[in-house]
């Protein structure tokens, strides 16, 4: 049975790591609905509403570009 670390682990070795040196990327919502995220390198909770930005750690970063409607705000590009 796995368990959730070494899910973790594997996903973060897939990825390179996520980009965990902990600079924070900002990520801007531009969904319909707020939506409550928790990133799977962090475990931290993040919260969006609608129109929204905020910082994420750069570990969470890469697998939240996957979901709908979060993409890295134009500023940090």
């Amino acid at each position: 049975m796995n368990c959730c670390g070494r899910q973790r682990a594997e996903l973060s070795a897939n990825y390179g790591g996520g980009g965990n040196d902990g600079v924070p990327i900002r990520l801007t919502y531009g969904g319909a609905q707020a939506i409550i995220v928790r990133g799977p390198f962090t475990g931290s909770v993040y919260r969006f509403a609608p129109g929204t930005s905020q910082h994420v750690h750069s570990g969470d970063a890469p697998f939240m570009f996957a979901i709908p409607g979060l993409r890295r705000a134009d500023a940090d590009l």
